[in-house]
């Protein structure tokens, strides 16, 4: 094949950020990153990548890109830290799986709660995992001609932006491809009918059952290795903490603000400041 055409094989398959990995040819660096992906889902080796890149949108509105040593990167204890710190400890840990690629998926962690005050609640967790004007219906589904879609006018407040105010913008999507998802999300993001996709639960007043995301929603991204997607019995598999927790779902790869942006291009209107590192934002 031509160059180009290992290019787009590349940008279809990976995330954005792992073109980092490129030296020589665009053939080379797909084959050593399929590599890479292969050893790092098969193994605990972490030579190549010593840190883990994360990001977490704060309530505030307001995101950080972090990391963490990837030899004992762990979401949930990680996540339960942040809990802790915003005095959140006592609150369940939800998690969403917010789109799977061939070799990673996207993996959210958060705290769904009644707050007494709309002030801790998470407006841009929610817009990132249920986009304004998508729906998670299987009796709306989007076609495979239909290339992008803007928000009706119609669309009410509470459809947009939870009962606390629409976005400023009326954002149009287009259906990913550069990465590519798998089966399982090839629409997103729109809502992908199927039981795949499972960034939202319920519709309307009944969407989480009417709670809110509140603190911070943590962002990461998961190898996929051969048992990672196997499923544990009972109506709530692949969800929550079985997304984590098991064989196949302890190795992770950097996610990083160009990932984000590429997957959900929505939120750089929606987040008010990007934060390398520590830094104020909670």
């Amino acid at each position: 094949m031509k160059a180009s055409e290992w290019e787009e094989c590349f940008r279809r398959r990976f995330l954005p950020s792992w073109t980092r990995w490129k030296q020589n040819s665009w053939r080379e660096t797909f084959t050593k990153v399929l590599h890479r992906v292969w050893h790092r889902s098969h193994t605990s080796c972490t030579t190549d990548e010593s840190w883990t890149k994360y990001v977490v949108l704060n309530r505030s509105g307001s995101a950080n890109e972090l990391e963490a040593a990837s030899r004992s990167f762990n979401s949930l204890v990680i996540f339960n830290e942040m809990k802790l710190q915003n005095n959140l400890a006592h609150l369940e840990t939800r998690i969403r799986l917010v789109v799977s690629f061939q070799d990673v998926r996207i993996i959210a962690l958060g705290v769904l709660n009644r707050p007494r005050t709309s002030l801790t609640v998470n407006r841009n967790a929610r817009i990132l995992l249920h986009p304004p004007g998508v729906e998670g219906c299987e009796n709306r589904r989007i076609s495979d001609d239909d290339a992008s879609v803007n928000n009706s006018p119609e669309t009410s407040s509470d459809q947009m932006h939870g009962n606390y105010g629409a976005p400023r913008f009326q954002p149009a999507y287009d259906r990913l491809t550069h990465p590519l998802p798998s089966h399982s999300h090839r629409n997103y993001p729109f809502y992908t009918s199927g039981g795949g996709d499972k960034r939202w639960i319920g519709s309307g007043s009944f969407e989480e059952e009417g709670l809110d995301w509140v603190g911070g929603l943590m962002l990461t991204a998961q190898l996929v290795g051969p048992h990672t997607r196997d499923s544990s019995a009972g109506p709530l598999a692949l969800q929550d903490v079985d997304l984590v927790v098991g064989p196949g779902r302890s190795q992770f790869a950097s996610f990083t603000w160009q990932d984000l942006l590429v997957i959900a291009p929505w939120m750089e209107e929606m987040i008010t400041k990007f934060i390398n590192g520590q830094g104020l934002g909670i």
